[in-house]
């Protein structure tokens, strides 16, 4: 593909590497929520599993974190939420941002839309390949940590005669 006219080949490998290692991370956030959501006591204050938003994943997981039956999992379900959170605006502005300049082949700036309560606002940021590198790295990091987690809930959750989850192995 031939991008001199668009973007460089390099910083298109880049963004699509923070996008694949995110497409990771999230699923295992999602199946962490979900064998909570499914198999152990429900969180008073969640009657619905939060489904789309990363934000009230976030939210769930920090709430969740502190029931009784979750003791022995509260420092990587709060790593997991505290590193979804942190991660999260980085890769939004990565991937959602629109290109305003090319600053040079290594560098883009780029802004976002903000929609605010009572108004919006523009952000803007410079971003480089080597930094969507650097955010691919610590999101595949991350995503692999939670995925470790969301593997021990699933066991933890079959050994206690979990049939409200439906798993093909």
């Amino acid at each position: 593909m031939a991008s001199k006219n668009f973007l460089p080949d390099h910083y298109l490998h880049a963004l699509g590497l923070v996008t694949a290692t995110w497409a990771i991370f999230e699923t295992s956030v999602d199946f962490i929520v979900l064998i909570t959501f499914k198999m152990f006591e429900r969180h008073p204050d969640h009657k619905e599993m939060p489904r789309t938003s990363m934000w009230r994943k976030i939210g769930y997981l920090n709430d969740i974190s502190g029931l009784p039956q979750f003791a022995s999992w509260r420092n990587a379900i709060e790593r997991v939420a505290t590193s979804a959170e942190s991660l999260r605006q980085e890769r939004h502005d990565a991937a959602h941002g629109a290109i305003e300049e090319r600053v040079d082949d290594h560098t883009m700036q780029v802004f976002r839309v903000l929609h605010e309560k009572t108004d919006q606002r523009i952000k803007q940021s410079k971003v480089t390949a080597d930094s969507l590198i650097g955010l691919a790295e610590r999101i595949m990091g991350e995503g692999s940590s939670a995925a470790d987690l969301a593997r021990e809930l699933f066991d933890a959750a079959k050994k206690a005669g979990g049939g409200a989850l439906n798993h093909a192995d």
